[in-house]
């Protein structure tokens, strides 16, 4: 199903981390403190409205109060996101202070100046620019009297349906109870936030294709004319790669001022001691760099954002204080709650009462997709400066 999508506006410049991390601080703030309060609230037993009524009606908390709204409306029915005037309007708020509370925590994917959209009841259908070197849409001049060029807008469509990212949480009540507004606030971004900017960046850059979990990797698919091995670790090494990366992009018919090179964190660090430009701008050959400690270290991308769309919705946020949980050892670790045939089956384990050990969980599902332009991509394979 064909939907409208809801363009967010860029949230930010392809910017250094500092200055992104400035930027985007206050709106993340604010929407941690309103997860953490609604953890509170929940295992607690108030309400979200006299949790918030506890903390004042200070300016700060007025967007807090906003915030919590925004959650707690869009996520339930029938306050769908497709209705004027409830829960539609709050949506864009949230995913875009969701994006800023990724980027503060080192995301990369959230740093790209790419298309970001919200999803609707349904898939997205976008439209983006083929590839391809001839202007088929530039402006001419005409003589008086004479013809106005007439171009052609070649743009393929791309189909974006929510994946869900999730993970679960716990911590007893005790610890809830005794916790304050900012102890909360570093609760969620140091556990689930920060965790989730992780897992986000390594699927996003990996070689895996899609399947009904999760959306493809950006090594996944690129064509082979897009992609190079890495000559040497010598600065002419870099540079004629670099280059010859950059000469491939323009050749598809990419290059827009969104176009940023995306690496490692000590990949970025290597190409700084090299280069006064990247070392002092982060930039080299005029490109923004953005760099995570996430991105594989052995590929260094060269993406032109605007060929790349990413759809996110608002992030669901549950409380539960009477559950029984399957409980796993490690991030890559998702067992069947049961396995084996029919009669036979085998429960997951460890399993754990959240209500037996005076505890609550809290539950963050976020819904995402994103697709790259073909010869929007190129990738440089085998790097080890």
């Amino acid at each position: 199903m064909s939907v409208n999508a809801v363009l967010l506006a860029p949230t930010r410049a392809p910017l250094s981390h500092h200055q992104a991390g400035a930027a985007s601080a206050h709106y993340a703030r604010d929407l941690l403190r309103s997860i953490g309060i609604a953890f509170q609230a929940q295992a607690r037993g108030m309400s979200f409205e006299s949790a918030l009524d506890a903390r004042g009606a200070n300016e700060a908390m007025k967007i807090t109060r906003a915030l919590v709204g925004a959650l707690a409306r869009a996520a339930q029915a029938p306050a769908m996101t497709n209705v004027p005037g409830w829960a539609q309007e709050l949506v864009p708020t949230v995913v875009a202070a969701f994006v800023d509370v990724l980027a503060e925590q080192g995301s990369t994917l959230a740093l790209l100046p790419a298309q970001r959209y919200v999803f609707g009841p349904g898939k997205l259908r976008v439209p983006m620019r083929t590839s391809g070197t001839s202007p088929n849409l530039a402006a001419a001049f005409f003589a008086e009297g004479g013809p106005i060029r007439v171009g052609a807008l070649q743009l393929q469509p791309a189909t974006l349906a929510p994946k869900t990212l999730g993970v679960i949480g716990t911590t007893t009540l005790e610890m809830i109870a005794a916790a304050g507004d900012d102890v909360m606030l570093n609760v969620v971004r140091q556990g689930a936030m920060t965790d989730s900017a992780k897992a986000l960046d390594r699927i996003f850059y990996d070689d895996q294709p899609a399947d009904n979990k999760r959306p493809a990797g950006l090594q996944s698919g690129i064509a082979t004319g897009d992609t190079a091995v890495s000559s040497g670790a010598t600065a002419a090494n870099i540079r004629a790669d670099l280059k010859g990366m950059l000469s491939r992009l323009i050749a598809n018919g990419f290059g827009s001022p969104r176009t940023v090179w995306i690496m490692n964190t000590l990949n970025a660090a290597a190409l700084a001691e090299i280069s006064d430009e990247a070392a002092m701008l982060d930039r080299y050959l005029k490109i923004p760099i953005v760099s995570g400690p996430d991105v594989p270290a052995d590929v260094v991308f060269l993406a032109d954002c605007a060929g790349v769309a990413i759809g996110q919705d608002v992030p669901t946020i549950d409380v539960a204080t009477e559950t029984l949980l399957h409980e796993e050892a490690g991030a890559g670790l998702v067992s069947p709650i049961v396995s084996g045939d029919a009669g036979a089956g085998v429960m997951a384990s460890p399993t754990r009462s959240i209500f037996q050990t005076n505890a609550a969980a809290l539950k963050l599902v976020l819904p995402v997709d994103w697709v790259a332009a073909d010869g929007a991509v190129q990738a440089l394979t085998g790097v080890a400066w």
